[in-house]
């Protein structure tokens, strides 16, 4: 009943908050520092679904050089994109470079 559903729901919060704090611990899956986890929200797909009709009209090709963990390619892959650009780089480095 109530405790279960109770207990069940504490379980989510705890476990969304050890993804959040993820984020702020140091990793070698990415290629640049994580500071901030403000910094790594991916769009959601309903998004993506809201600006694929604009995105089509303007070509299909997308470079998104912000790098969470790689779900822009795999979102816009299943709304048809194929022409999709997003790699584990430092943005910010790579653009001081140029």
């Amino acid at each position: 009943g109530a405790a279960a559903a109770a207990a069940k729901t504490k379980k989510k919060r705890r476990k969304k908050k050890k993804a959040a704090d993820s984020w702020t611990q140091p990793t070698a899956r990415h290629a640049f520092e994580v500071t901030q986890t403000s910094d790594h929200a991916e769009t959601p797909v309903n998004a993506y679904e809201d600006l694929a009709p604009f995105m089509r009209a303007v070509g299909g090709r997308v470079y998104d050089p912000y790098y969470c963990d790689g779900g822009v390619v795999r979102r816009l892959q299943a709304l048809g994109f194929r022409d999709v650009i997003n790699e584990n780089r430092d943005f910010y480095a790579d653009v001081s470079k140029s």
